[in-house]
Formats: structure tokens, C-alpha cells, sequence
């Protein structure tokens, strides 16, 4: 029978992850840095190199900013995908909170570019990381009690990270060519470091002695599901159930292989 531990909650996995969403943020310094080496040895462009000069040193002025950007975006995306699990909302002054998202709402105007940039971001962490996000939506919803393995039961999705990685660069005190650059070179080890990630998680949620619901066959706490197909017919799955709802002619071809 697929049973979860009582005491580990959706609740455990955010608080898991977002104390480990520094480390990610760190190692992506140095892997952005590196490839921005890379870049200026192998480009024959004066002027992308002239662009490329500056980063490195932006990058390190701006670092810490652009981290806490990084984990309060995590954090917010968070709380809208499981309110239930997250910690009681800090005290904001209204007026406060007005006068900056007045301020995104102008960023957003001129920051198209990053928008396209975000896009790409987020299919280079779906294609790089495809085994390791389906293995982990199938350990969440054995969390969340769900017969269904859905994309929303991650609440830090690759289109979660990919904001806050824009929501980083945004902060970034540089022209917007440079943080447009800095989410273009950051990409693929974003996407290298998210695979590690999500992976771990997987193992993390395995030693911890959840069960994924593969192939949709949780059991539920009262010992039976509902058929999704006909929504008002319970039922125990068992072996000899399902060969009796098989076709007559899949049940013969069966008894012959056997």
C-alpha cells in the first residue's frame, strides 16, 4: 500500500528547498562568470566584447541584491501556489507596496527583451531537466494526497525560478542591454544547476519514505479512488477488478499469452 509519513507536508518541501535556494544562486555566480570569460576569448565582436566587460563587475556589485530578489520572487510564487503552507504574510505599508509595483509596472514597459529571454529560460530548464521534473511531480502528489500528477504541484516549477531570475536581473543597477545579457548567459548553467536541483529533491523525498504516484495509482486514506473516467464510481483497484473491466477480446489475447 502507498502510504505518506504524516508528518512531512508540502509545507516541508518549500521550507526545504528555499533554504537551499542560495546555494543554487551562488553557484550560478560563478558559472555565469565563467562562461562570460569564455565568451569574450572566442567573440570577434569589439562591441559585444565592450558589452561583456562591464558584467562581471556589475554582477558583483549587485549580487546581494539580486538575491534577495531571487528568493523573495521564490518565496511569493511559493505562498500563491500553497497559501496553506507557507509562513503568515510580513506586515507591508500600503503605501510602500503601491509605489513599487508602480515601479514593475514601468520595468515591464521597457524590458520586453527580458520577457523573451524568460521564455527561453524556462524551455531550457523543461528539456534539460524532463526526467527529473516528471519523477518529482510524481513524489509531490503522493504529497499532496493527489490521484493526479500535475504540473502544479510543484510549487517551484521552472517558470517559478525562471521569474525570479528575471526578477534578479531587473534589480540589477545596469542598463537593460546587461540584464538582458546576464539572464542570456545564465540560461543554460541555470537550467545544468535546476536539473541537480530537482533531482535531489527526488532522492531527498524518496529517503523520507514517500512513494511516487506513478501511472495515477495512489491509494487514498480511506483505501479507494474514484475512477477518473466515471467520476461517481469508487472502487478498490485490484488485480482481479481490472482484468474484469478489460474487453472480452483483450482478456482471450491475454489467456493465450499466458
Amino acid at each position: 500500500m502507498t502510504t505518506v509519513p504524516k508528518p512531512f507536508t508540502i509545507a516541508h518541501y518549500i521550507e526545504d528547498e528555499l533554504l537551499r535556494a542560495p546555494l543554487i544562486w551562488d553557484q550560478l555566480l560563478d558559472a555565469v562568470l565563467d562562461q562570460t570569460l569564455k565568451n569574450k576569448r572566442t567573440s570577434k565582436a569589439h562591441a559585444f566584447r565592450n558589452a561583456d566587460d562591464d558584467l562581471p563587475r556589475l554582477l558583483h556589485e549587485n549580487w546581494p541584491y539580486m538575491a534577495v530578489a531571487y528568493l523573495d520572487s521564490l518565496k511569493a510564487q511559493a505562498k500563491r501556489a500553497f497559501p496553506s503552507a507557507t509562513a503568515r504574510p510580513p506586515k507591508t505599508d500600503p503605501q510602500r507596496g503601491s509605489g513599487k509595483n508602480q515601479v514593475l509596472e514601468l520595468v515591464d514597459l521597457d524590458s520586453i527583451a527580458l520577457d523573451v529571454e524568460l521564455s527561453r529560460v524556462i524551455q531550457a530548464i523543461k528539456d534539460g531537466a524532463e526526467h527529473e521534473l516528471r519523477d518529482l511531480q510524481a513524489f509531490l502528489a503522493a504529497v499532496v494526497g493527489d490521484a493526479d500528477i500535475e504540473d502544479d504541484h510543484n510549487p517551484l516549477h521552472p517558470a517559478a525560478h525562471g521569474r525570479a531570475l528575471r526578477a534578479a536581473a531587473q534589480v540589477m543597477r545596469a542598463p537593460l542591454q546587461q540584464q538582458v545579457g546576464f539572464v542570456r548567459i545564465g540560461a543554460s548553467p541555470f537550467a545544468a544547476l535546476l536539473r541537480q536541483t530537482y533531482a535531489a529533491a527526488c532522492a531527498r523525498l524518496e529517503e523520507a519514505g514517500i512513494v511516487p504516484a506513478s501511472h495515477r495509482c495512489i491509494v487514498m486514506p480511506d483505501g479507494k479512488r474514484h475512477l477518473q473516467i466515471l467520476p461517481d464510481v469508487a472502487y478498490v483497484p485490484d488485480l482481479h477488478r481490472i482484468r474484469d473491466a478489460m474487453p472480452r477480446s483483450a482478456r482471450s489475447a491475454l489467456s493465450r499469452e499466458r
